[in-house]
């Protein structure tokens, strides 16, 4: 899930996700992302939701998902690559992750960890994503649920915030590990 902050009344349409979607699979960083991901792996659609109302309707998009292109045998579900979303605010609560599943085998680099190439590419791909939401309007955030003042398990006391969203200043593939999304893998 991405966040989104944009000005004035929401303004998403299935036109303003179609545009969204083309523009985060196709040209040369798509193309270069897809030669290491699986056939089965489809980039599939593209929905948008208004979240500053709660039960809004998804707005889909409507044009055709975009696949992998590797010839190679895929990889289990789990397996991901992940892109580290900054701000320019420091602390956990101010970065994202973003988990990239479907990779085939001609992503796998020497001694199990990620081909030097399917990092760049992802860096690559990666970085075009607050050229798509900007394109319609967006700002790439990192959202901030709203949560009530507590105490960790380590004592720490974090105070309450009201829910918000900070913007995205620089995205990287940190390391060439692979990462585990393990909702996605065998239960």
């Amino acid at each position: 899930m991405l966040i989104g902050r944009y000005s004035g009344a929401f303004h998403g349409t299935v036109a303003e996700c179609n545009a969204m979607q083309t523009a985060v699979t196709s040209g040369a960083q798509w193309s270069a992302l897809a030669a290491f991901l699986a056939p089965t792996m489809q980039f599939g659609g593209l929905s948008l939701r208004d979240i500053n109302q709660p039960n809004q309707p998804l707005i889909l998009s409507s044009i055709s998902g975009a696949p992998g292109t590797s010839t190679g045998t895929e990889l289990p579900n789990e397996v991901a690559a992940v892109i580290t979303e900054r701000t320019a605010f420091t602390g956990p609560q101010n970065r994202g992750r973003m988990f990239v599943p479907g990779w085939a085998t001609n992503a796998l680099g020497t001694g199990n960890t990620i081909n030097p190439a399917a990092v760049t590419a992802l860096g690559n791909w990666g970085s075009i994503i607050a050229g798509a939401l900007s394109a319609s309007g967006y700002i790439w955030c990192v959202g901030h649920v709203a949560r009530q003042a507590y105490t960790g398990s380590t004592g720490t006391s974090h105070p309450a915030r009201p829910a918000g969203s900070v913007p995205i200043t620089t995205v990287a593939v940190r390391d060439n590990h692979w990462d585990s999304q393990r909702r996605r893998g065998l239960k």
